[in-house]
């Protein structure tokens, strides 16, 4: 076995927030790899296209992006198997992921299943944090302020002993669980020093300052809340 899988971060949203490393990989890969659920464009291909060899083949993975892991396994086992298909037959296979590959992404999932028998590198990418405390121009952390970084889907207990404990918390996926989250936010006096940003980086991106003018209902998966002392209204 010649071939090889690399995860490459390819960022936020933004295209020129791809870095030259991620680039290079992907433009040098013979089979390009990525997410592409229920017949939706890929978000991760988007921001690449331009560094995708014309000759290159591309497998789009069905995997719904989701909070619940209902039959998600099997979804990443078949997932992992045509990309071990691939490296058995010599290539190397760049596998796009949005942000980075290691931080909150679907490449874990297909780490895991990959296992040991195929060589994995990874390429890091700017993460939706990152790109969120920048377009925000804020202060996140300074000197011993500690920094909690949790997902939505995480429990109440969990979200609140976060708000609780951290000066700075970020929470991920933030969309689908917007009112219960903003409820956990102003039960923890921090009302005024949220920040809800929608798909940064983005033609769609939003930003709320503050809880009061955030619209009600669930949103957009990719979203996230920033809570911090210095948030500015």
């Amino acid at each position: 076995m010649s071939g090889c899988v690399w995860g490459v971060g390819v960022g936020p949203g933004s295209a020129d927030l791809l870095t030259f490393r991620a680039a290079a990989r992907i433009a040098a890969a013979p089979v390009v790899c990525y997410i592409a659920a229920e017949g939706r464009e890929s978000r991760a291909r988007a921001i690449a296209a331009d560094h995708i060899r014309a000759d290159a083949e591309e497998i789009a993975l069905p995997i719904t992006m989701r909070s619940d892991r209902e039959g998600a396994e099997e979804r990443y086992a078949e997932a992992a198997q045509r990309i071990r298909d691939a490296v058995a037959a010599g290539y190397e296979v760049a596998v796009l992921c949005e942000g980075d590959p290691l931080f909150y992404a679907s490449f874990g999932y297909l780490r895991e299943q990959l296992g040991d028998e195929v060589p994995v590198g990874v390429v890091p990418g700017i993460t939706s944090v990152g790109a969120a405390t920048a377009r925000v121009g804020d202060v996140l952390t300074r000197q011993d302020d500690s920094l909690a970084v949790i997902t939505a889907a995480s429990t109440d207990a969990a979200i609140a002993e976060a708000l609780a404990r951290h000066d700075a918390v970020a929470i991920l996926k933030a969309g689908p669980h917007r009112p219960r989250l903003a409820g956990l936010i102003r039960g923890a006096g921090r009302g005024n020093q949220a920040v809800y940003l929608e798909q940064v980086g983005y033609a769609a991106e939003t930003v709320y300052h503050g809880l009061d003018e955030l619209p009600e209902g669930a949103s957009h998966y990719f979203a996230l809340f920033l809570v911090y002392p210095g948030a500015t209204p």
